[in-house]
């Protein structure tokens, strides 16, 4: 069996694979089959019109490629100047929220301690102390009772 990547080999088959995966350009055919390939499109009209289709549709590639690109809506050079107005805009938003935001919590008034009911100690146990003071802490009060 003979390899079909030799041009010994070259085929119709081959031939208009290497058209429909390279284009119309011979130039980016390989250069071991390029002229075998040539001379099998002068020869089958199949092939020709394969090449011609594939040469076209290069040509339409490379109109597409070059065509002008629309102008940005604004200029590169008015970035810096936009940037800035931006962050003036915002920046001195939140510098106002900040403001407002820290004036409502230091003016404020803080809520005063209610008073203390129930079984409640009003020290709190020293650690290694008696056993009343572990009692007072860990007993709970009748309130409590009636959540359990």
């Amino acid at each position: 069996m003979t390899d079909p990547m030799t041009p010994n080999a070259l085929t119709p088959d081959r031939a208009g694979d290497i058209i429909q995966a390279y284009g119309g350009d011979s130039r980016r055919w390989p250069q071991a089959e390029r002229d075998a390939v040539l001379a099998m499109i002068a020869g089958d009209d199949a092939l020709r019109g394969e090449y011609d289709a594939a040469a076209a549709f290069d040509l339409e590639l490379a109109d597409w490629a070059a065509a002008a690109v629309a102008s940005p809506r604004f200029d590169v050079g008015d970035l810096p100047a936009r940037g800035f107005a931006r962050w003036r805009l915002w920046g001195g938003g939140a510098a106002l929220a900040a403001s407002f935001a820290a004036g409502i919590v230091l003016l404020t008034p803080m809520p005063l301690p209610g008073p203390i009911t129930g079984n409640q100690p009003l020290t709190m146990p020293v650690a290694g102390g008696d056993i009343d003071s572990f009692s007072y802490v860990f007993t709970p009060t009748d309130d409590e009772e009636s959540l359990i």
